[in-house]
């Protein structure tokens, strides 16, 4: 299966007091770079940066992923969807696309290929990991599904095609915290 991973780096970081989330480190690793390389590691050769503001400075901390794509999102401000639609446009010809937002660094690689397998497993459902019974990231979301993504408003999201599509979806639950670790303040930063 070809999977393409479209990582969403274009916000302003503002409940983070401004602190572009994507260069924000743990580990000693930016978040982008971490969020990469695990794409990598769990097989994803083809890996989409959605860059907004601050899209010089992250493209900078990038230099040394030569593979990746990056595009830029020139109206970041209408949300996290409008970032996936522009990482959908540039996906080109594969199977399906694992929309991983880059706040979310924790993710281990095991759940990146678990949720893969269930992709495979499972032709034409979004695939969504849960931890302790509540949904996460990244989202796997099949070719089937890009049109009516493409086709929702941007303030409405992603979660308005499960709405409108609940059979569309599958929940699978994982043994990864990191699924649920959302990094959007620095008190979320501080626990990680």
């Amino acid at each position: 299966m070809r999977t393409t991973a479209i990582v969403l780096a274009a916000g302003a970081g503002t409940r983070m007091g401004g602190r572009n989330k994507a260069l924000l480190t743990v580990d000693q690793q930016t978040f982008i770079a971490r969020v990469v390389d695990t794409a990598r590691r769990s097989g994803i050769a083809n890996v989409i940066v959605v860059l907004g503001h601050g899209a010089d400075e992250v493209e900078r901390a990038l230099e040394d992923a030569a593979d990746v794509t990056i595009v830029v999102n020139p109206e970041p401000a209408r949300g996290q969807l409008s970032s996936l639609k522009v990482g959908l446009r540039e996906a080109g010809e594969c199977d399906g696309v694992l929309a991983w937002p880059v706040d979310h660094p924790l993710v281990r690689e095991s759940t990146v290929e678990t949720v893969l397998s269930a992709a495979a497993r499972h032709p034409g459902k979004a695939i969504v990991p849960r931890f302790e019974g509540r949904g996460g990231h990244p989202t796997f979301f099949p070719r089937t599904l890009f049109a009516g993504l493409l086709s929702l408003p941007d303030d409405v999201g992603a979660r308005g095609l499960f709405e409108r599509h609940p059979e569309a979806v599958l929940r699978i639950d994982v043994e990864d915290p990191g699924v649920r670790h959302d990094v959007d303040t620095p008190e979320d930063y501080a626990k990680i």
